[in-house]
């Protein structure tokens, strides 16, 4: 990436700002590299956490099992629009503090010509304006990222509520015993932390991809070419 920004077109610079790109790098590569280093272990321990689960929970009780599994995919289908929308929330996040990074940059290198022409005001409107945006669009990010979580968690009590319902049904009818039913909560109480891990994983891993795609397009910017 050094190497293409190093050989990149005059014409490319002219249109960008040096801190605008330098912290799209880094605030790119900081994404990124906490999605490899912490959410990527964390999502495999889970999948093998849920997987040993499964095969536990289906030889408890093939009935309750086929409905746990049936009902937990329908939260994926209201997390999935979220993450989207977190994605290009957080995309449009790391773009404006790209570009306040870059205008706290210009303005310190021209200080002395800022103060020459007297251009505080203009300035600080400049930056103001900035800072506006970069909070409003961490709001929006927020707000959606906070929803996530506890919607998720609520679904997964929802459904042990169903679980008990029917489990109940199912012990007062002699299709299993109490001793199982309370054998399958065990372990359905156990998958809690992995499913919210991988409801999780489903935010970062659209931030990170919003990442990824600005730093392809770094990656594919016209090098120069020389005779």
């Amino acid at each position: 990436m050094i190497e293409g920004l190093i050989y990149a077109e005059k014409s490319f610079f002219d249109k960008s700002q040096s801190g605008e790109l330098t912290s799209a790098i880094v605030n790119d590569m900081s994404v990124i590299r906490e999605f490899l280093i912490t959410t990527f272990p964390n999502i495999i321990l889970s999948l093998v956490m849920v997987l040993g689960s499964i095969v536990v929970l289906f030889s408890l009780d093939w009935n309750l099992s086929l409905l746990l599994f049936i009902t937990l995919p329908c939260m994926m289908f209201i997390i999935l629009p979220l993450s989207n929308i977190s994605e290009k929330y957080s995309r449009r996040l790391q773009e404006e503090i790209g570009f306040l990074t870059g205008q706290l940059t210009e303005k310190i290198q021209e200080h002395e010509l800022i103060k020459t022409n007297q251009a505080e005001k203009s300035v600080q409107d400049v930056l103001d304006n900035c800072i506006e945006r970069v909070q409003n669009n961490s709001l929006k990010s927020d707000r959606v990222t906070s929803f996530e979580t506890p919607f998720a968690l609520l679904f997964i009590f929802a459904t042990i509520v169903v679980m008990l319902t029917y489990g109940g049904y199912r012990v007062s009818a002699g299709y299993i015993s109490v001793g199982t039913l309370v054998s399958f909560l065990i372990y359905l109480f156990q998958l809690l932390n992995p499913i919210s891990n991988i409801a999780n994983f489903v935010t970062i891993y659209s931030r990170s991809k919003g990442s990824s795609v600005a730093l392809e397009n770094l990656l594919a910017v016209p090098k120069e070419k020389f005779e």
